[in-house]
């Protein structure tokens, strides 16, 4: 009896004083996503061998930061279109099939019943509105600097087109299509002359890519820098991230959090996002 009692102290304190050991039997795995198709924000693949890809750049140097590495270990979801990251986030169920975060996420109210999105913008984008000069209203100057003065005059004899999932306000209550990536919205441009709103990190990332491309040079962009698009991290309602603990006792969701604004704060997110 008494050789059993020592036998159970001396386990006891060897847990005690190796916390370590009982971290890496703790670490969990979270599947995350990123928003595709916006340039050096959806980083890139830096080297893939059979054990492992390694994505790095923009928002997923950021997912380092924030989530700790004693307590995680990130297991990247690609996904070719906005619109499927986000819905496959949408209905995470605590499966090793589909991504419980979504860095990126515009904020739609809509989604509140599935996502929690943290109330900081991680980046902050602005509207395009992408055309064929040849379609460009003849008195472009007046609509320069008024987004929803353009799209309610190319609405009145043309059909717009905005990227799935990306609803901006300036459409509602006109006549558009949907498409699931930039690539398949720039056809309906060039094929169908439809006028396209979306970010201008998204047409940024398209034009990059198909800069060889002799008929980028019929386009024309026009910029609207003061109409704001925020990106945030969103979590499915069903992570567990809103309710465990970090190690040191402290929400995971806190924890985020309160590193999320200290990046904001000391002016490093830029740094992080452009490395």
């Amino acid at each position: 009896m008494f050789k059993e009692g020592i036998f159970s102290f001396l386990v006891l304190l060897f847990f005690f004083l190796t916390p370590n050991l009982v971290r890496g039997a703790d670490l969990r795995i979270i599947n995350y996503t990123i928003m595709p198709s916006i340039g050096k924000l959806s980083g890139y693949l830096e080297g893939n061998t059979s054990y492992k890809k390694n994505y790095i750049g923009g928002f997923h140097n950021l997912a380092k930061i924030l989530f700790p590495a004693e307590d995680i270990s990130l297991n990247y979801i690609p996904y070719n279109s906005y619109d499927k990251a986000l819905q496959q986030t949408m209905i995470y169920n605590n499966s090793d099939n589909n991504p419980e975060i979504i860095l990126g996420a515009l904020f739609d109210e809509d989604k509140l019943e599935y996502l929690e999105y943290i109330p900081i913008p991680i980046y902050t984008d602005y509207k395009v509105v992408v055309l064929k000069k040849e379609n460009l209203p003849s008195n472009i100057g007046e609509f320069k600097k008024n987004l929803q003065a353009l799209i309610d005059n190319l609405s009145q004899n043309k059909k717009g087109v905005i990227i799935k999932s990306q609803n901006f306000k300036e459409i509602e209550g006109k006549i558009y299509d949907t498409s699931n990536t930039i690539d398949e919205a720039m056809e309906k441009v060039f094929l169908e002359n439809r006028y396209l709103i979306t970010t201008w990190s998204s047409i940024s990332d398209y034009i990059e890519r198909n800069k060889k491309v002799g008929k980028l040079n019929t386009l024309s962009i026009l910029q609207y820098p003061k109409n704001s698009v925020y990106y945030f991290i969103a979590l499915n309602k069903n992570s567990k991230l809103l309710s465990t603990k970090t190690t040191d006792g402290k929400l995971f969701i806190d924890d985020i959090t309160d590193k999320l604004n200290l990046i904001i704060q000391s002016s490093e997110i830029n740094k992080i996002l452009e490395n």
